[in-house]
């Protein structure tokens, strides 16, 4: 990386050659030892591809930053571990959060490739009494981890309506990756008025096995249109998205102090993403 730490252009042939390897977040890591200078000059993992001074628009840190600060705020004994393939940290708790939010980078194999979700929770088994050896839970193929139950994405003007609601999701959804739930983000960002969505999936459930089909379910605030989605101005008072945790857990009993859901309040998330600028 000798023409980026002397500030130099990169040649665009060295990039080319460079999109052609696909990382994992261990291998990144392991190739970069800083991922900022003094000079604020920055590289990035982007779904296994190395960025330089590659940036996501706001508010995409702000939103993960938020949602994993809500999820950990009702976990109150740590049962969970949360993981972010952005390398978002937050430095200070925000009210309510039982400490700063452990965030830690993942990998997830969806069948022929690792990527990166910007958030992820997946069971701590050190935290469970009794965690039963073996336990019932899909391997995550890309580090070899039990694999996350619940993964969240968001885009900010860079992915078109279908790829975030069905391409994306339906990828989390393949066999043996062992994810049940999704939330995804979108925001538009317009001189005239910021928009944004938000849906849920889960992953069918039939007959007592797990299925390798997925359920996506529209907000009624939130319909999936081409256009003209919902006004971040407009406040959405009352509106949560609820993580079955009965689901990420099956088929263990809940641990005792463990909620049935978790909660995602969509009107602070409104709020952050109507703040952002």
């Amino acid at each position: 990386m000798c023409y980026f730490q002397l500030r130099k252009p990169i040649p665009p042939s060295l990039l080319a050659d460079l999109e052609k390897f696909t990382l994992t977040s261990a291998e990144f890591k392991t190739l970069v030892s800083a991922k900022e200078d003094s000079r604020l000059q920055h590289v990035y993992m982007d779904n296994g591809k190395i960025r330089f001074n590659y940036f996501t628009l706001k508010p995409h840190g702000d939103v993960i930053i938020e949602i994993t600060s809500q999820i950990s705020s009702q976990d109150q004994n740590n049962y969970f571990k949360l993981s972010t393939g952005q390398g978002i940290v937050s430095p200070t708790p925000p009210a309510g959060a039982r400490s700063c939010v452990n965030i830690y980078d993942i990998d997830v194999w969806l069948n022929n490739s690792n990527k990166q979700p910007d958030a992820a929770l997946r069971i701590r088994p050190s935290r469970w009494p009794n965690f039963p050896n073996p336990h019932p839970f899909q391997i995550n193929q890309a580090d070899g981890s039990i694999a996350p139950g619940f993964v969240f994405e968001i885009g900010v003007s860079n992915e078109t309506m279908p790829t975030l609601s069905h391409a994306d999701v339906a990828r989390y959804f393949l066999p043996n990756t062992g994810i049940r739930f999704w939330i995804g983000v979108k925001v538009w960002k317009h001189d005239n008025g910021h928009r944004w969505w938000v849906g849920s999936a889960s992953r069918d459930f039939v007959a007592g096995t797990w299925q390798n089909t997925y359920t996506l379910h529209i907000h009624p605030l939130f319909p999936i249109v081409q256009s003209h989605n919902r006004l971040v101005s407009l406040p959405v008072p009352g509106q949560v998205i609820n993580i079955p945790v009965n689901d990420l857990v099956h088929p263990l009993p809940l641990p005792v102090g463990c909620p049935a859901l978790f909660t995602v309040d969509l009107e602070l998330l409104r709020q952050i993403i109507e703040e952002s600028d």
